[in-house]
């Protein structure tokens, strides 16, 4: 079994996990921590679909009482595939039990049973139901997806792989051979799918924005001992000049190249900052990393920028 790093998985949920179940309690209006996790889980998984965060809603609005062990459905007509998606919010230090597997497995058979979708108190599993049933008899195939901020063990993963490649669904009297994959994400691929997601979003053209800048300085690779090339703009914009691009493009996209990330309301004030605004203001970007982002700037300008 390889070795665990628990420390670096607490301070890699507190860096992307925390500030995405922020987000998303803030979308869906609710304080609940495992629900605004499926909803980021969910995202995530069903990132190719570009499903809007309404739509990441009605997808994960299965989860309640009698939610036949399904937290979100969603199903493709154009690639003819159903999601079904099984979350579990742990501790990110501790190892997904067997819970999340075996009722991933046991939803299939639990959704195709009309009785039991009967006694469900959501109606969305209803509405649900009658896609699912109508893809099913269209022979659509099923991803089983479990979803978790814990690690997963290889044995689990084992679980996965042996599990038959197909399963017979039954709808009414007819009986459907249907093709079934077993996947799975715990927080280390979760994190790998949200950088990946940071860094689409990093590379979109933007219109270009007009900044008056300070007096800086523009860094180039000096080519000596092995360092890797480098091109950095090191200068000073005031907050009058970021307020504006921050109402025009939002806070996520302003600070996603910040490689220490957002703290969100788990910290109050940091006091040393605190103090380094009265005392040395001058410094302060200097002594706190100030706004880490990547700009396209014209070469005119960088003829004419102090060095």
């Amino acid at each position: 079994m390889k070795s665990v790093n628990k420390a670096e998985l607490q301070l890699q949920y507190d860096e992307y996990v925390v500030p995405a179940l922020s987000r998303w309690k803030s979308n869906a209006k609710t304080d609940n921590s495992d629900f605004a996790f499926l909803l980021w889980a969910t995202d995530l998984v069903l990132e190719d679909f570009s499903l809007t965060n309404d739509e990441i809603l009605e997808a994960c609005s299965l989860d309640g009482k009698w939610d036949l062990k399904i937290d979100a459905g969603y199903i493709d007509e154009s690639e003819r595939i159903i999601y079904l998606i099984q979350s579990k919010h742990y501790n990110p230090t501790k190892a997904a039990g067997e819970a999340p597997f075996l009722e991933a497995w046991e939803s299939l058979e639990l959704l195709s049973n009309p009785k039991l979708v009967g006694k469900s108190t959501n109606r969305y599993t209803k509405e649900f139901y009658i896609e699912f049933t109508e893809a099913i008899k269209k022979q659509y195939g099923i991803v089983l997806c479990v979803v978790t901020s814990a690690r997963i063990l290889d044995n689990y993963t084992d679980y996965m792989v042996a599990k038959p490649k197909t399963r017979t669904v039954q709808i009414g009297k007819d009986n459907y051979e249907i093709s079934t994959k077993f996947v799975s994400y715990g927080l280390p691929e979760l994190i790998d799918m949200e950088r990946q997601g940071e860094q689409k979003q990093s590379i979109k053209p933007r219109e270009p924005v007009t900044l008056n800048l300070q007096q800086g300085w523009y860094c180039v690779p000096m080519g000596q001992c092995g360092k890797q090339p480098y091109d950095c703009l090191y200068t000073t914009i005031s907050a009058e000049e970021l307020i504006p691009i921050r109402k025009k493009i939002g806070t996520d996209d302003l600070y996603t190249m910040n490689f220490r990330g957002p703290l969100g309301d788990r910290i109050t004030v940091n006091q040393e900052i605190f103090t380094t605004i009265k005392s040395l203001p001058n410094l302060f970007h200097v002594l706190n990393n100030g706004l880490v982002s990547r700009l396209t700037v014209n070469e005119h300008f960088l003829h004419n920028f102090s060095r």
